[in-house]
């Protein structure tokens, strides 16, 4: 059996209706990673700083709310609303550490597209799938990618898997086929999780 046969063997077991259901990856590039920690680091500083403001005005008798241990209260929820601001802080350096790690994967995926519009073309691939007039659309795809990810892995090496499948997933099938074969099979196959309109996204003006 040649290399090409097996490789198309154990590319059939994905044809199983079984397996169809290819597990798209849960892979959240550090730039959303870093909006996320901002988000919660405001929301956290702004709950923690008024809490702290109502326990100041609940001590001074200023909001007039009697309990019957208020020291037990008032230092619980003191101690809450410290623990809010102390993980805002945290929530704040994350979102610094994740904008750090963002501008070396806006490096890495500059580097990938240009690499994959010069090495990879749609012919080649195609040539490496057996019988490929007889497969579905479904089935093409995820051969076609299966080969786009082992020549990726073969060229820069140590990626995170979930980072490489997401970003051909979200650009590099439709940079190599085009055609909106992709777009028929259906959202539960294809879910464009990032804005390729941005300009920190806009891998089509790289030149060749």
């Amino acid at each position: 059996m040649s290399d090409v046969e097996k490789s198309d063997n154990e590319l059939d077991i994905v044809s199983d209706p079984k397996t169809l259901k290819l597990e798209k990856a849960k892979y959240n590039d550090s730039q959303n990673s870093a909006d996320d920690n901002r988000s919660s680091g405001w929301v956290l500083l702004i709950v923690g700083f008024i809490g702290i403001v109502a326990v100041i005005l609940g001590i001074t008798g200023v909001i007039p709310v009697k309990f019957g241990n208020p020291y037990l209260f008032y230092g619980v929820m003191c101690a809450i609303f410290i623990l809010f601001l102390v993980m805002g802080g945290v929530s704040f350096a994350n979102a610094k550490k994740y904008e750090s790690r963002a501008k070396g994967e806006k490096t890495l995926k500059d580097s990938i597209c240009k690499w994959a519009k010069a090495n990879l073309k749609a012919d080649e691939i195609d040539k490496e799938i057996y019988n490929i007039e007889l497969e579905s659309n479904e089935i093409l795809y995820f051969k076609r990618s299966k080969i786009i990810l082992d020549k990726l892995n073969e060229q820069f090496v140590n990626l995170d898997p979930q980072f490489i499948e997401k970003f051909v997933d979200d650009y590099i099938y439709d940079m190599i086929f085009p055609i909106t074969e992709a777009d028929s099979l259906g959202d539960d196959l294809k879910e464009a999780d990032v804005d390729l309109s941005d300009d920190e996204f806009a891998y089509e003006d790289i030149e060749e």
